[in-house]
Parts: structure tokens; C-alpha cells; sequence
């Protein structure tokens, strides 16, 4: 049976104890002793100091058995709606119609949404609204809840429903008075953290999000985002990262390793997101995509093998070592190695279109397939006789003439516009003179872009046989683990990059907050003058901030909260 496990929230077994052998509640997270240290924090202070919050994977593992069949709960619906693009972001409303009593919330979940499905389950909707594009099975929300709660029942909406300002008009005819307008600023002000910080030309370059962000992948960026909007409560999963940190400044090897490895590590997200987007249809463009697909998961494998063999054996943070346990899955090799029994193994992702449909016709081995290996000889041999062909018209012209290759027109004919003058022969045909260029092509040129067009669907049809797409659908399990995996390594590593350019410190957690000389991170981050500050609720739990205009009274509350902020996702 297959596991959600999500590693955004390692370590939060709520059986653990805490150094000082008392629970924390949600509610109870506050920063103390936040100063600067008479030496650097060594490792195993950290270690000795809280040795019980320490956390493997296997506690945070949720098998689809939890995920039983439950009654709804009678007159409660909910609404769910997903964000666009490869972020799981997902907006949740909850509505009962008997108390009247309304639960919004947005927040980014994990790739195997196991936040949302937890959200399902607790509050046993009796109908789940979604968009109607959301419920015809190409969303990965979707996938996910359909996979694990086939028994909830789903009523999909038109889109023109979800209307930002007729919601706001609903929300003031129904909120109590005094509360229209604390309600409306916190639904339009959920980016805290995000938003520039004063004024300045170059808004993304003013947020706490830029000033700490030194991840690598796209997932590492996102993971970070969301922990930005939705810091964790649970001091074993903040424990369990600062030691990661900790352990990857006193190593200094291991960082530059894996900080190199992850430069390498494409999006995964987003190969998950092609490859569960099943089409009915088979045209030429889909096997194509679908012969890209099985090279794209390739690459990831590979390069998920070569992030594994950047890890030192003795790692000491057992964050780090549920995430290298992830990595070295046996699966991961099965399955690449499945891959590898049919597929060229130095075929790797090419960013250019022309290197890719190279790459797409020589993936299959050669001599698995004799068809398959006339066709290829025959796509080299036209290749060849385009270059020799354009070759020629430059001798003819004298004019430096290159080949370009279009997705769409195929290979055509590039010049500066210089180097061949007002007069153009007229054998080219299809000219198109712009600034400092033109292009045109020739009918030789044009019969054998239909030669190799021909060619390369008979490849793709070829290549399609051993098309993969379905092993890997049954396997995606082990993408979504490595993802998450991933995606929490780079965080990591981009937080002790962050050490590595300021002077920072260990937050301890207590029942009040005492910061001293407490510094502005992102005024700090971008070359400015920062003054530090003092904080302390020791004694007194209000604090009036008093000053004049532009006097720095926000800049003051917003370096109270991004520390927090920092803090409470594992950031020194």
C-alpha cells in the first residue's frame, strides 16, 4: 500500500518531549535569548542539549489506511480550490449551514497533499465543491483526494463563481459590523513576509522571502515560500532543522557538495504534473511528450543517485538522515535501472528544441529495434544534408549563412542583415528582414524538413512501444517522496548559506520573547545601515512603540516579526 509522507513536517511526533521535559502547545512558541554568542555553537551542544526531540522518518509516515471511509457531517460543505502553476497551494472553505459558521483558509501543502486530505477528513464535509476544471482530472489536488478518499463526494462549479469582489460583498452583508474591517484586511494581507519593506525601485529584492532565499531548485523555493507564510509551531521539526544547519556549517565539504548537486536537480513538480495529465488522444506532439517525460524522470533519477553519493557516511543530524534514507530508496534504482534496460544512458535533458528532438530519436538503445535503427540512420543521413546544403548556398554567396532550427517551420536560413546586403537571391524564398537579421529558406531546404518531419513521427512511434509513462504512473510514489526530499534539503542548505553571509545565532523557544541586538534581515540583506534593537517581554507583555513619521516604528515591529518568522522555520 502506498504512504503520504510528508517531510515538511519532520519531526512532528506529538509523543516527543522537549529539553525541559514539558509540551508545548501552539499557542506557546516565543523566541527567547536571542543574542549574539561569546563563540560559535558547536554541534554537539545543540545535540546534547536537545537530544529527545530527535525524529526518524518512520514517525511521520500516514498509510492510505488512516484514510478509511467517513460519514459526512450533515449541512457542512466544503469549497476547494487549487492555485495555478507547479506551488500546491489550495484554498479551503468550510461552511456550516446549521451554526452558520464559516472557516476560511488558504496555505501551501506538501506535493502529496496530505495537508488537504487531513483537512478533508477531521471535518467530514457531507459535499466538496470544486472549479470545474479542477474536477476533470488533471489537477494533482485532485488526483491525490479522488486516490485516497474515493468515497467523498465532489460537485464540480463553474469557475465564475469563485469572484473575489462578490465574495467581499457577501462577506459585509453577513460579518458583524465591527468586524468587516479586520476581516477584510486579513483576507486581502496574507503575503506577510513576502511584501516589499518601504520604499525602494526593486520591490522583489525588499521582502524577507529575497533576503533569505539561496535555494538551488524550484522546489527548494517554494518550500521555502510556504514556510514563510506558515511557519511551524512544533519546536521538534524547528529542533531538528537548526541541527541540520548547524551540522552543514561545521562541515564544510558536505555543504559545497550538495549545494553543487542541487544546482543540477531539475523541477520535479513539474514532471509530476506532466505525467498525471493523462490524454485520450495519441497525436504526433503528445508521444513526443510522452517520450520526453520518460527522459525527464531519467534525469531526475540520475541526478537523485548523484545527490545521494554527496552525502558523508557519518552524518550526525537525523533530519539529514531520513532525508539521504529517502534518496537511496531501493526504488529509485529499480527504477531507473528499468529505465536504463531500454533507454540510452548518456541521454540526458537538452534545453535547445533542436538538441531535444536529437535526443528524443536516440534515446532507445541501438539494436533493440531494428525498424527503429533504419529510421535513425535515415534522420542522420537528412540532418547531414542540411548542414552540407547550407554549406553550399554560403560558398555560392559568400555570405556567412547558418542553419537555425524552429519547432514549428523546422530548419531555415539565418544571415546579418550586413553581410548580404539589399540584394537577396532569388532562390531564397519566405524572407523575413528584421533589424539586424534575415531569414529565409529555399524549396531544397523546405522537401527535406518534410523528409526529416516524416522521419521523426515514424521515430516517435517507433520510441513509443517502449514508452515507460505507465511503470513510472504506478511508481510516482517515489517521486513525490524524492521531491519533498529534495525540496527540504535545499532549504536547508539555503539556510546555512545564510549564516555563512551574516553573523547569526541559535533561537532558543520559551514563554517570552528577549532579543538583543536584533537585526533588520532584510534591510540588512540589501547593503543597509541596520541599527540593532532590543525587545524584551521578560517583564512587562505590552510594549507602547512611540516616534515621529518615517521615524522607523514599522521597520522596528516588522524586525521583531521576520526574526520570529526566521526563527520558527529553522533559519539561525
Amino acid at each position: 500500500m502506498s504512504e503520504i509522507v510528508d517531510l515538511t513536517e519532520l519531526g512532528s511526533d506529538s509523543s516527543c518531549f522537549y529539553p525541559d521535559n514539558s509540551s508545548y502547545s501552539d499557542d506557546e512558541v516565543y523566541i527567547v535569548n536571542v543574542r549574539p554568542p561569546d563563540k560559535k555553537p558547536r554541534l554537539e551542544d545543540l545535540y546534547s542539549e536537545h537530544s529527545d526531540t530527535e525524529v526518524s522518518l518512520q514517525s511521520m509516515l500516514a498509510p492510505t489506511s488512516a484514510y478509511a471511509e467517513v460519514s459526512g457531517t450533515r449541512n457542512t460543505l466544503l469549497v476547494l480550490a487549487e492555485g495555478r502553476g507547479f506551488a500546491s497551494e489550495i484554498a479551503y472553505c468550510l461552511f456550516n449551514i446549521e451554526t452558520s459558521q464559516c472557516t476560511l483558509s488558504q496555505f501551501a501543502d506538501s506535493a502529496s497533499y496530505s495537508r488537504t486530505i487531513y483537512a478533508i477528513v477531521t471535518s467530514r464535509p457531507q459535499i466538496v465543491f470544486v472549479p470545474k476544471a479542477m474536477a476533470a482530472g488533471k489537477s494533482k489536488a485532485m488526483i491525490n483526494i479522488r486516490r485516497y478518499l474515493p468515497w467523498l463526494t465532489i460537485v464540480p462549479f463553474e469557475r465564475k463563481r469563485f469572484n473575489d469582489a462578490e465574495g467581499a460583498q457577501v462577506l459585509q452583508n453577513i460579518a458583524l459590523p465591527g468586524q468587516v474591517v479586520q476581516l477584510t484586511r486579513v483576507l486581502h494581507t496574507k503575503d506577510l513576509g513576502l511584501e516589499d519593506c518601504g520604499s525602494s525601485d526593486d520591490k522583489r529584492e525588499r521582502s524577507l522571502f529575497s533576503a533569505i532565499d539561496h535555494t538551488n531548485t524550484k522546489m527548494g523555493s517554494r518550500l521555502l515560500r510556504a514556510n514563510i507564510l506558515q511557519p511551524s509551531t512544533d519546536l521538534s521539526t524547528i529542533y531538528a532543522r537548526q541541527t541540520a544547519v548547524l551540522e552543514l556549517l561545521d562541515t564544510e565539504e558536505l555543504f559545497f557538495s550538495l549545494s553543487a548537486q542541487l544546482v543540477d536537480m531539475p523541477d520535479i513538480d513539474a514532471a509530476i504534473t506532466s505525467l498525471i495529465r493523462i490524454s485520450q488522444a495519441t497525436t504526433s506532439r503528445q508521444v513526443s511528450q510522452a517520450i520526453n517525460n520518460v527522459l525527464h524522470v531519467k534525469h531526475i533519477l540520475q541526478a537523485t543517485v548523484r545527490l545521494a553519493h554527496a552525502f558523508r557516511a557519518n552524518i550526525q543530524s537525523t533530519l539529514l538522515q531520513s532525508i539521504l534514507g529517502v534518496l537511496t530508496e531501493s526504488r529509485v534504482d529499480d527504477l531507473l535501472d528499468h529505465i536504463h534496460a531500454v533507454i540510452r544512458e548518456d541521454i540526458g535533458m537538452e534545453k535547445s528544441a533542436q538538441m531535444t528532438r536529437s535526443q528524443r530519436c536516440h534515446a532507445v538503445k541501438d539494436g533493440v529495434d531494428g525498424f527503429l535503427d533504419v529510421s535513425r540512420a535515415i534522420f542522420d543521413k537528412v540532418t547531414q544534408e542540411v548542414v552540407e546544403l547550407v554549406e553550399q548556398y554560403a560558398n555560392e554567396t559568400q555570405v556567412p549563412i547558418r542553419a537555425v532550427y524552429r519547432p514549428s517551420a523546422g530548419y531555415i536560413m539565418n544571415a546579418k542583415r550586413s553581410d548580404i546586403g539589399e540584394t537577396i537571391p532569388e532562390e531564397f524564398v519566405n524572407v523575413v528582414i528584421k533589424k539586424q537579421t534575415v531569414s529565409f529558406t529555399t524549396l531544397e531546404l523546405v522537401k527535406l524538413n518534410n523528409r526529416l518531419a516524416s522521419v521523426v513521427i515514424e521515430i516517435n512511434l517507433l520510441t513509443e512501444k517502449y514508452d515507460y509513462a505507465d511503470v513510472i504512473r504506478e511508481n510516482i510514489t517515489i517521486l513525490y517522496r524524492v521531491s519533498e526530499a529534495v525540496a527540504l534539503l535545499d532549504m536547508i542548505v539555503s539556510f546555512a548559506h545564510h549564516c555563512t553571509l551574516h553573523n547569526c545565532v541559535v533561537p532558543e523557544f520559551s514563554d517570552s520573547i528577549n532579543i538583543i541586538q536584533g537585526r533588520h534581515p532584510v534591510l540588512e540583506a540589501v547593503g543597509r545601515e541596520v541599527v540593532p534593537n532590543n525587545v524584551s517581554t521578560v517583564s512587562a507583555t505590552f510594549t507602547v512603540v512611540s516616534g515621529p513619521n518615517m521615524g522607523g516604528k514599522s521597520t522596528y515591529l516588522r524586525q521583531i516579526i521576520y526574526m520570529a518568522i526566521m526563527a520558527q522555520i529553522g533559519c539561525l
